[in-house]
């Protein structure tokens, strides 16, 4: 029998699950023998020099489900329906405080609307949901509950009836009661553990145990460990000496092949009704059940905010994959909880760079592959060397723009979001640019940001530009020159009342830069300073080597074209920058 549980790196879905597996154990109040290979029992030895592999005893695994899902629980409570009901005691016990002569009208009219959100489209509506009926039928006089949840009915109000201060104060202490009850171990394990299989775990996982539709055994906890956590006991105990094959990842000895990675999101597949996905038809891919276990704890190695995971497989030892991603973690939840906001991009931007100075990650930030789950897939980015010093480089900028944002076609966009990805992707941002000026010119209700923030996208490009090797000659007082360049333009067609005519104009210099077309836009210029009776600064012909010189500078000129009392009221902002130029 083995005793000891050890776990080296494999690919990235298994360092995710290694990640998971450090995070549930550690939240969990475990110690964990992290970065050594050699373990023994009841000592705390760690060899420096052999950094791939965590070790536990395997009494830890005892009662594992319930560490699994405390701790999904725990760290997404704020993005799950449970969390979204059980946090509304705040906000009626900070009703249920307010003095009654404090009460104005407006007052009454705010709070009832709050309490009436809450019961309908929050209480009353996931109480009745399907997975919150089959999580209550496992906790004993759960009907008891749902019922006095059912009679608590929305305040009526009107202009001509208004409701009292004393019903409204009712209607809360009725919410703290039922929500008292809701916060209870049961209610938190079965309810929580519902959310966070259908809105975390499937992302990773699905069609087997607690995701599998026709499983027979309701408690999801109980489920858990019959189908990940007691066979990977079991085969720790068995002696394997007469099994004939061996784990896909970690080349243990294994009984039969019929584990395998068909239960992988879009991963696996199921090898008995597509044998045409395997060569010459015969499946060699199978696991164990302690890695079986190890790819269940994904979700918990992924960091999730809104409808957005991250995992930064920083795979040169344990010590640094652990140590990276639970920089992550911080950085995303910490942002999700305060600004409300997608934060995943810039969590892995600030977990590295806020430890760039630090000697363990300063060797380890060398080509990571950082993986993203967007739009039900995984999206796979390469963060360089390059890269990362771009981006460091960027940070005044970047950290200018991550309040800035724009909606298409009903759906918000983040500028810090956008302008990372595309770093990411290996991505010039000049189509960005065009797009986000093309908004900014013909809709700026839909537009919450500056032609400041346009000015840093411009200035974080010319880095990248720099920093691939496609730029050399360009700097930002070259920007800032040409950008003033336009501003003096504009003031040019102001004298001459004729200011509208810019966004015509405006329109077909972004249409001639977009299909880089030199003569286009160099044609339109000429009319511009002809209009205006002044010569073409020779700067212009300096700038068109090449075309992303070309495009630097003719976006340059476009933002100081636009700019509306751009040079005194954006000063600020421009202080605010503090861009060595």
């Amino acid at each position: 029998m083995e005793d000891i549980i050890k776990i080296t790196l494999g690919d990235w879905q298994y360092n995710a699950g290694i990640v998971g597996m450090y995070n549930i154990l550690k939240h969990s109040g475990k110690d964990i023998i992290e970065f050594t290979s050699n373990y023994v029992k009841g000592e705390n030895k760690e060899n420096v020099n052999s950094n791939f592999e965590i070790c536990f005893p395997i009494e830890y695994l005892d009662n594992f489900a319930n560490d699994y899902f405390d701790y999904l629980i725990d760290t997404y409570i704020n993005q799950i329906s449970y969390g979204k009901i059980v946090g509304f005691k705040v906000d009626a016990e900070n009703i249920i405080d307010i003095e009654d002569e404090d009460f104005s009208d407006g007052k009454i009219v705010e709070a009832v609307e709050k309490i009436n959100k809450y019961i309908k489209n929050c209480l009353h509506y996931y109480i009745k949901s399907a997975s919150y009926k089959a999580a209550l039928e496992l906790i004993p006089n759960s009907d008891v509950l749902v019922k006095e949840i059912i009679e608590i009915k929305a305040i009526k109000i009107s202009k001509k009836n208004k409701p009292s201060i004393s019903e409204i104060k009712n209607i809360c202490n009725k919410l703290v009661k039922v929500i008292n009850s809701l916060e209870g171990p049961a209610y938190r394990k079965y309810i929580g553990g519902k959310n966070v299989i259908y809105s975390l775990i499937k992302r990773n996982w699905d069609k087997v145990s607690v995701l599998n539709a026709q499983v027979k055994e309701k408690d999801i906890l109980k489920e858990f460990e019959n189908y990940f956590v007691f066979p990977t006991i079991e085969y720790m105990k068995t002696d394997k000496a007469k099994y004939k094959y061996n784990c896909f990842l970690c080349d243990s000895k294994i009984k039969d092949m019929n584990n395998n990675l068909s239960f992988l999101t879009n991963t696996g597949f199921d090898v008995a009704r597509k044998s045409s996905h395997i060569w010459n038809f015969q499946n060699d891919i199978a696991i164990c059940d302690v890695c079986k276990l190890v790819y269940a704890c994904m979700p918990a190695g992924f960091v999730y905010g809104f409808d957005k995971g991250v995992f930064i497989n920083s795979n040169l030892n344990i010590k640094a994959l652990t140590h990276v991603n639970s920089k992550l973690k911080n950085n995303v939840l910490e942002g999700f909880n305060n600004s409300k906001k997608s934060m995943t991009y810039k969590g892995v931007v600030e977990a590295i760079i806020s430890e760039k100075n630090n000697q363990i990650i300063k060797y380890e930030l060398s080509d990571v592959q950082v993986v993203f789950f967007e739009n039900d897939k995984y999206i796979f980015s390469i963060l360089s060397e390059t890269i990362l010093n771009v981006i460091y480089e960027s940070r005044t900028q970047l950290n200018y723009i991550k309040n800035g944002s724009f909606v298409e076609n009903k759906k918000y966009y983040y500028l810090y979001e956008e302008v990372l990805k595309r770093l990411l992707n290996n991505q010039n941002l000049f189509s960005l640019t065009n797009r986000l000026m093309h908004y900014y010119i013909s809709n700026k209700r839909s537009c919450f940001f500056s032609l400041t923030s346009l000015e840093c996208i411009l200035r974080v490009n010319l880095n990248y530009l720099k920093g691939v090797g496609l730029m050399s000659e360009l700097n930002n007082k070259d920007i800032s020159t040409i950008r003033n360049y336009g501003w003096h333009v504009r003031m040019g067609y102001d004298s001459k009342g004729a200011v509208k005519k810019i966004d015509g104009i405006s329109y077909s210099m972004l249409n001639a830069l977009k299909t880089s077309n030199v003569n286009a836009f160099m044609d339109l210029l000429i009319r511009c300073y002809m209009y205006i009776g002044k010569e073409i600064p020779k700067k212009f012909i300096e700038c068109l080597s090449t075309e992303e010189e070309f495009k630097t500078i003719g976006y340059a000129f476009i933002l100081g074209f636009n700019g509306v009392n751009f040079e005194k009221n954006e000063e600020k902002d421009n202080n605010k920058l503090s861009v060595e130029e």
